[in-house]
């Protein structure tokens, strides 16, 4: 047998190497009988709260006025929320979570970077004007643990997408322009600083066409039944060449020219296909998807097609607000958070066509959707209702439960949002008892509740 090093080394692969260099090992492994279970995670956080009492907490659940009942270790027969509703065939392999903790004072639009950090704003600043982070995000301690091309790719959208930092005061920003996203990816030859226009889309064809040789170059070198899942490989290539065509029409070809995407689910739908394929091609495990983040306040994204769709009029309302009142608000938020389900709709089905192991790559893969200010618009941040899709490889029981924590102002066996983010980075392999230390609430180690070993 050959080494894996020397396997790769032989492809002669040229311009692709980076892009496919994952792919070829991946498929080392295979030839060689070796499972292959990559776990990856995606976060995505919207802004202006995810209200439980509204169509987060199933009406077969209680929901007292002043704290709630823990419901545990969870129930599996109830109505599956109409905000995720895109996400039902899902909810098998799903879980929702409500009741853990993360108080940050004077944060009642936004926490920032401390929904996935757990630290308030370093220097005491507000958290929700987006002053430096406090400590590491989540997602980029498990980054950290990953040996990967990219440690991290993060997308967003919306005036203020910093809710990701590698540590304190280290902000990492999220990437807006999809031409800038598919540099970054697939090289510079891709595209330059005037989009994906005119030469630049010769190039970029280009590019794909080199992608194209190098796959066949490295099928000549495999086994009829290693080449099987190449052709998967090769259908999320043409898909990639043909969104970018699409996007061709979309930038504009002078960066001084304002965005050509019509309304902000273009955008946001583009960076999230680019992505998801740096996970399908082994680029990166971890994706980070800040949609519409931070002060809710004249930063809330205007999801025109999404407000639409569900029979409401964009142009209505300021639709950052989320009181209690408003129905209207109510409605419409709903829409935004179903919308927000499809994109991970979207995701899932392009991973369930890549075979991985005796599956398919999201049975690998676990989804987390969340808000950066927790259960409300002006929020206390006292429980934390938040969706998770997928079990990472067996390691999580996503079996459709609802599950809440008991309220923190009346036990003492309450949990803190610390530590669910200990029990993901655990089940993906990067384990932790500890995350959050030193932040907002004290760690007490993984939810044993939510993993399957």
């Amino acid at each position: 047998m050959i080494s894996r090093r020397r396997f790769v080394e032989n492809l002669g692969l040229s311009s692709g190497a980076l892009f496919l260099k994952p792919i070829a090992e991946s498929l080392f492994n295979r030839a060689q009988g070796a499972a292959v279970r990559t776990k990856r995670v995606v976060y995505l956080l919207s802004g202006n709260g995810m209200r439980r009492d509204w169509t987060f907490t199933p009406p077969e659940i209680s929901l007292p006025s002043s704290g709630w009942d823990p419901v545990l270790p969870g129930k599996t027969s109830f109505t599956w929320p109409a905000m995720f509703k895109k996400l039902e065939p899902y909810r098998s392999r799903a879980l929702l979570i409500d009741g853990l903790a993360n108080q940050m004072p004077g944060a009642m639009h936004s926490t920032g970077y401390g929904a996935l950090s757990c630290f308030t704003a370093a220097g005491g600043a507000s958290n929700e004007e987006l002053a430096a982070p406090g400590g590491i995000t989540i997602d980029q301690h498990i980054a950290k643990g990953m040996n990967t091309a990219f440690k991290s790719v993060l997308v967003g959208v919306g005036p203020n997408k910093s809710v990701f930092a590698s540590g304190r005061e280290r902000p990492e920003a999220a990437i807006t322009d999809p031409a800038q996203l598919h540099r970054a990816l697939f090289g510079a030859s891709a595209s330059d600083t005037n989009g994906l226009a005119g030469g630049n889309r010769l190039r970029q064809k280009a590019l794909f066409d080199v992608y194209r040789k190098d796959i066949a170059r490295l099928t000549r070198g495999l086994a009829t039944s290693e080449r099987i899942p190449l052709d998967r490989y090769l259908e999320a290539i043409e898909g990639l060449d043909q969104q970018a065509r699409l996007l061709a029409g979309l930038v504009c070809p002078a960066p001084s020219a304002p965005a050509a995407a019509a309304v902000v689910e273009d955008t946001l739908e583009q960076v999230v296909t680019f992505a998801n394929m740096a996970l399908i091609c082994g680029i990166t495990n971890v994706v980070g998807i800040s949609a519409g983040t931070s002060k809710s306040h004249n930063h809330f994204p205007k999801y025109t097609r999404a407000l639409r769709d569900a029979g409401l009029d964009p142009a209505e309302r300021d639709w950052t607000y989320g009181h209690d009142e408003d129905s209207i608000v109510r409605q419409g938020m709903t829409a935004v958070y179903n919308y927000l389900s499809g994109i991970f709709v979207s995701m899932i089905k392009a991973l369930e066509k890549v075979p991985e192991g005796d599956g398919n790559m999201f049975d690998n893969t676990v989804f987390i959707m969340l808000s950066c200010n927790a259960e409300a618009h002006h929020a206390n941040h006292e429980g934390w209702p938040m969706l998770v899709v997928g079990n990472a490889g067996g390691a999580l029981k996503a079996d459709g439960r609802f599950i809440r924590y008991p309220h923190k102002g009346s036990s003492k066996e309450y949990r803190g949002l610390c530590d669910f983010h200990s029990t993901i980075a655990t089940a993906v392999g990067v384990a932790t008892e500890s995350f959050g230390k030193g932040g907002s609430e004290p760690p007490k180690g993984v939810l044993s509740e939510l993993l399957a070993v």
